[in-house]
């Protein structure tokens, strides 16, 4: 699962790029991630972006 969020995230983060999209310099998160998540969130977790979160969190600082 988490090779296919990296190519989510990759593919999102490409047609933001590709669109020229611009984001606000005051955040910690980018748009691509939000999306991400969300995307991630309704695949595989029933639309619960805080189970993502959870699941995400442990594989990453692992």
């Amino acid at each position: 699962m988490i090779k296919k969020s990296i190519a989510i995230y990759t593919i999102i983060d490409d047609l933001l790029k590709e669109i020229e999209h611009t984001e606000p310099q005051n955040r910690n998160i980018s748009d691509a991630e939000v999306i991400t998540t969300t995307v991630i969130s309704a695949l595989y977790f029933s639309g619960k972006g805080k189970g993502y979160w959870f699941y995400a969190h442990g594989k990453l600082n692992t």
